[in-house]
């Protein structure tokens, strides 16, 4: 492989996913060196690498480390890294390569909405439209390129279940593509990562709660008994507004603390800034900052693997 080539990562996804006589449809079943086909002009030689074939609600935390792993090759020897992505967990993905990968080069996140026997697919293009921006002298960080817009890794969000604009950005774009072309709104991601993944991470079970009015506390109590039962070591509570607790809430989610278990209260609009709120005991329900509910979620996780002291 040659500094010169560009890697392409297949996983899977509607991108990749093929219809069969019957009706029915599989997700992630085209190789992707299939998806080349047709494709011109590449900008650069192509050099495919088959990780996985699944639909991406498969996705699992292992597999987000076998992920990293290959990217991190793959950047030492090519110019940029295109990843072939189903659209269902692209943000999670996403998210977590930013946070995990130091990208001097681009790694660029595309799928689609439409599978390639749809009379229009839209694969094709965002493929095509991944390889040159991955090309294009000077990008660098995780990015997620759909329909000519194309995303800071760290802050992309599918805000559409089926629409072919799936995609969007509390903080708006990083750019768009103008053909081939891509020209920026705001800088580059800085591609610097902020954890590690030494050799034999394991990412820790975190949940997720998600907040609405006549919420159950007996319920939640439940679900985090049985959660620390089974390892659980962090909890997200993805609650109204700008992260508002009600007091019944608020007191069983401290009294979680206290048994040893992370909670990081997030915000289930989708944008805003979320604060913590201290006690004077010292215990702690920490605001996601600008993160959504996922997004806190793999960054507890990732804070959760390096040390028990990272709070």
């Amino acid at each position: 492989m040659s500094e010169k080539n560009i890697t392409l990562i297949a996983t899977g996804g509607t991108i990749a996913g093929k219809s069969e006589e019957d009706g029915s449809y599989s997700a992630g079943s085209v190789p992707g060196q299939d998806l080349l086909r047709g494709l011109e002009p590449l900008p650069a030689p192509v050099q495919v690498k088959q990780l996985f074939q699944m639909d991406s609600r498969e996705m699992s935390q292992e597999d987000w480390l076998i992920l990293a792993g290959a990217v991190e090759t793959a950047l030492k020897r090519s110019r940029g890294v295109v990843i072939a992505h189903g659209t269902d967990t692209m943000e999670e993905t996403a998210f977590f390569l930013s946070k995990t990968i130091n990208a001097a080069r681009p790694v660029i996140l595309t799928g689609a909405m439409r599978p390639p026997g749809h009379f229009s697919p839209d694969g094709p293009f965002n493929l095509l439209q991944s390889l040159h921006l991955a090309a294009w002298p000077g990008a660098r960080g995780v990015m997620l390129l759909m329909h000519d817009l194309f995303y800071d890794g760290a802050e992309a969000a599918k805000t559409a279940a089926s629409r072919l604009n799936a995609f969007s950005s509390p903080g708006g774009e990083l750019g768009q593509m103008y053909g081939l072309i891509p020209r920026t709104h705001r800088d580059w991601p800085s591609g610097q990562a902020s954890f590690s993944l030494p050799e034999g991470t394991r990412l820790p079970l975190v949940g997720l709660l998600s907040g609405h009015v006549g919420m159950n506390t007996v319920m939640v109590r439940e679900y985090i008994a049985s959660g620390l039962r089974q390892g659980m070591r962090g909890l997200v509570y993805s609650a109204p507004g700008d992260g508002s607790v009600s007091l019944a809430m608020e007191a069983t989610l401290l009294a979680a603390v206290k048994q040893g278990l992370r909670v990081v209260i997030s915000s289930r609009t989708g944008c805003g800034w979320v604060g913590g709120r201290e006690r004077g005991d010292a215990s702690c329900l920490r605001g996601s900052g600008w993160d959504g509910p996922l997004q806190a979620r793999i960054n507890l996780m990732l804070e959760l693997s390096q040390t028990e002291s990272s709070f």
